[in-house]
């Protein structure tokens, strides 16, 4: 009997949350599902029904779908704001049945929803890492997208062609979309064929995994676009036809996707109007004649576009590190930043943005402050009269960031003093040797934006004035002759699978240059490839046997922070750990050091973690390890120095690194 009653008091309690200022966006739908458990069946009832899901743009493509839709004079049902979640979804159906329903979805979400609602028409806008912690690597997000379709054999697939990872998914009716513009240095999520395992070839790469692609193996390759777009800064062109060029606030990828779904239905799909910004992404407003726009910042290829797109004279970066945005920042140095002049930085991870931007040679002056509001007020202070500020922000940040937008200060208002600041950072002068930074694999192993291990590195020396080089290493290609120090990071099962594969014909090179004292560095992925064995797509299979360590698939995966007391440095050494891999020391192995907060290699009872032979490190600790370290990393450059004969190194200003090592939260 219950379940007569979920919609009426859904609907009495949200509109009760509503009146009290509360957003109602997801306890409405809470309650009704107490009630009645199968309530989101009730999306049945909707002539229309579309579900949107993937990485980015989900909440602008379910905007530019009920905008399309309700120029048609259609009724719609969505959660336009975001909530994604079961109780969200079904807080959208609390008023009753429509015309159409149109809903995101959460990516690992997607089987149990589409059971209930059978959709008509799923799309998915594209996969990229996002919040590890919470919905682990790529694979398994595909892994859900793929079971949903396979339970869903009449529903239409609307699909984005430019990314293998989506355009790999197997459907009875597919509908593809591509989209050609400007190409955005990105790191990728799956340069790998999704099908076979084997290293995708480019013809063309836009940003990230997203381009012109086949597969030379098994012969999978982008499909033939069902609606084709170019975009520019000036125009938008579909299928031939030119449309208005498109608003910065809406990501051209979501247009598009929009546009084909709304296709996908039989219908037409003109839009009159762009929709306007959702839920204030891409808001902007002039405040004492300064243009200020604020955009969401999730993941790397997010921000990265952001940045692209809207040049700007400053910025502020508000950076937290909730559930909803994910515990572990190390994103952060997968961003593709575009030359910053000034840049204030404020939210409960200031202290890691900052550290990315002390290593970025394209930013100029940056600084933190501990309240949103005096990093606001300093950041527009130092925007030209006429200029533009851009306000990143993380998903919890945005609120935030969207009532200063409203409200906050003039640039003549005073803010508080910044609480830290970059530290000098001199440039290196010709050495008689460059030094040089073997980076493996970077492509195949950068999932957790390990890589940043090696642009630390470098700049450390640079300050120093030594001259630098990162030379990177990808499969088929040499170690680099003369190499002062090697670096592998970690990766998913296909990426370590073509790293190893790589690394065999490597292994008698890289063993004599372990045993002749070349510095290495080996993070997750990376160490489990140098041990004795390691998990790979099901199976046990021999690792290079460098290291006495041995890893066994286990339960749980291993996530959240982590603190080690390493004899190597003075403090702990403190990051992120994210790994399904459990391990333990063989045979006079000698740990990195003892865990004191979170798990290590993952054998109950050992409390250790990583491993060292000779001067080759290996570690869990991701971060990068060495930015949020600087004394591991003076540790390994004196190694380098000691080897190649460079002069001894100056000590450099660490406070910032320690203010974040002192964040245990």
């Amino acid at each position: 009997m219950t379940k007569y009653f979920a919609r009426p008091v859904g609907r009495l309690l949200r509109h009760g949350l509503l009146t009290f200022g509360s957003g109602g966006t997801s306890l409405p739908g809470r309650v009704a599902l107490a009630l009645d458990p199968a309530f989101l069946a009730r999306a049945r009832a909707y002539p229309s029904r579309i579900l949107v899901t993937g990485t980015n743009g989900k909440t602008s493509t379910v905007s530019m779908i009920a905008a399309l839709l309700r120029e048609q004079g259609k009724s719609v049902a969505t959660n336009e704001r975001g909530a994604n979640l079961r109780q969200g979804l079904a807080t959208a159906l609390l008023d009753g049945p429509g015309e159409a329903l149109v809903l995101e979805v959460d990516e690992l979400t997607v089987p149990r929803v589409a059971a209930a609602v059978v959709p008509q028409v799923m799309v998915v806008t594209g996969l990229f890492r996002d919040q590890l912690d919470r919905y682990g690597e790529v694979a398994r997000v595909r892994a859900a997208l793929a079971e949903a379709a396979a339970a869903m054999p009449e529903t239409i697939l609307v699909l984005n062609g430019d990314d293998p990872l989506t355009a790999s998914l197997e459907a009875k009716r597919r509908l593809i979309f591509r989209l050609s513009h400007p190409p955005l240095d990105v790191p990728a999520d799956g340069m790998d064929c999704p099908r076979c395992g084997a290293l995708l070839s480019y013809s063309a790469r836009y940003y990230a995994q997203l381009g012109e692609y086949h597969c030379p193996s098994c012969g999978f390759a982008a499909p033939k676009a069902d609606v084709a777009a170019e975009a520019s800064r000036d125009a938008f062109v579909v299928d031939g036809r030119a449309l208005k060029p498109l608003p910065e606030s809406l990501h051209p990828y979501s247009a598009l996707a929009g546009i084909a779904a709304v296709r996908a239905l039989g219908l037409k799909a003109e839009p009159a109007e762009w929709p306007a910004p959702v839920a204030g992404r891409g808001t902007s407003a002039t405040i004492a004649g300064r243009l200020v726009t604020v955009v969401l910042g999730k993941n790397p290829a997010s921000v990265s576009w952001n940045l692209a797109h809207h040049p700007a004279d400053t910025h502020l970066f508000l950076v937290n590190n909730r559930i909803a945005d994910g515990r572990d920042v190390s994103w952060l140095w997968d961003i593709t930043l575009a030359p910053v002049r000034w840049a204030a930085v404020a939210g409960e991870r200031a202290a890691e943005m900052l550290i990315r931007l002390r290593y970025e040679q394209q930013v100029g002056e940056a600084a933190s402050w501990p309240r949103e509001a005096d990093a606001f007020r300093a950041a527009l202070a130092a925007t030209p009269e006429g200029g533009r500020l851009l306000v990143v922000a993380t998903y919890t940040a945005l609120p935030a960031a969207l009532a200063l937008l409203r409200g906050s200060g003039a640039p003549h208002s005073e803010a508080a003093g910044a609480a830290a600041s970059l530290p000098p950072r001199p440039k290196a002068v010709a050495t008689a040797r460059t030094a040089r930074i073997a980076l493996l694999f970077p492509d195949q192993l950068g999932t957790y934006a390990d890589s940043g291990n090696a642009v630390v590195l470098q700049r450390r020396l640079e300050w120093r004035g030594i001259e630098a080089e990162i030379v990177r290493v990808g499969p088929g290609e040499k170690l680099p002759r003369e190499a002062d120090v090697i670096l592998l990071g970690g990766g998913e099962d296909r990426g370590q699978r073509l790293a190893l594969e790589a690394l065999w014909p490597m292994r008698a090179e890289l063993k004599a240059m372990m045993e002749d004292g070349v510095p290495g560095l080996l993070v997750c992925g990376g160490l489990q490839l140098y041990g004795e064995s390691l998990p790979l797509e099901g199976a046990d299979v021999p690792g290079l046997g460098l290291l006495p360590f041995v890893t066994r698939r286990g339960k749980p995966r291993l996530v959240g922070r982590i603190g080690v007391a390493s004899p190597l440095v003075p403090e702990p050494l403190v990051g992120f750990e994210n790994h399904g891999g459990h391990s333990a020391l063989t045979a006079g192995g000698v740990p990195l050091g003892r865990v004191l907060w979170g798990n290590g290699n993952g054998r109950e009872g050992t409390e250790q973690e990583g491993v060292i032979l000779h001067r080759t490190v290996g570690t869990y600790v991701h971060g990068p390890v060495l930015a949020r370290n600087p004394a591991l990393a003076e540790v390994i450059l004196g190694w380098v120095a000691e080897r190649s004969g460079f002069p001894p190194l100056a000590p450099l200003d660490d406070r910032i690194e320690r203010e974040a090592a002192a964040n245990k939260a």
